[in-house]
C-alpha cells in the first residue's frame, strides 16, 4: 500500500502528512529533531494493515513549511 500526501494549514503554517490509510485505531508517527515523515515509511506500511497510520512532517521539516515564525514546543504540540 502506498501513502498519499495531505496538506493542512494551521495558524498560517503549511503542514504535510503522509497518510498510509488503514481501518483500525489511528497512530500518528512523529520524527525527531532533524527528521521528516519519510523516515517512517517501512514501519508505517507494516502497521497500516492493522491501524490508520499518519506520519507528520513537523513545521520546518520535510515537505512542510520550512521557516515558520513559531517553532516553540507549544506550536509543535498544537499542530499534532
Amino acid at each position: 500500500m502506498a501513502w498519499s500526501e495531505h496538506v493542512v494549514v494551521r495558524d498560517g503554517v503549511r503542514l504535510a502528512c503522509r497518510d498510509w490509510g488503514g481501518s483500525g485505531s489511528p497512530i500518528v508517527l512523529l520524527h525527531g529533531l532533524a527528521g521528516h515523515a519519510g523516515e517512517w515509511d517501512v514501519l508505517a506500511q507494516r502497521l497500516s494493515c492493522r491501524y490508520r497510520v499518519v506520519a507528520v512532517d513537523q513545521r520546518g521539516h520535510g515537505a512542510s513549511e520550512r521557516h515558520p515564525r513559531d517553532v516553540s514546543r507549544a506550536a509543535y504540540v498544537a499542530d499534532v
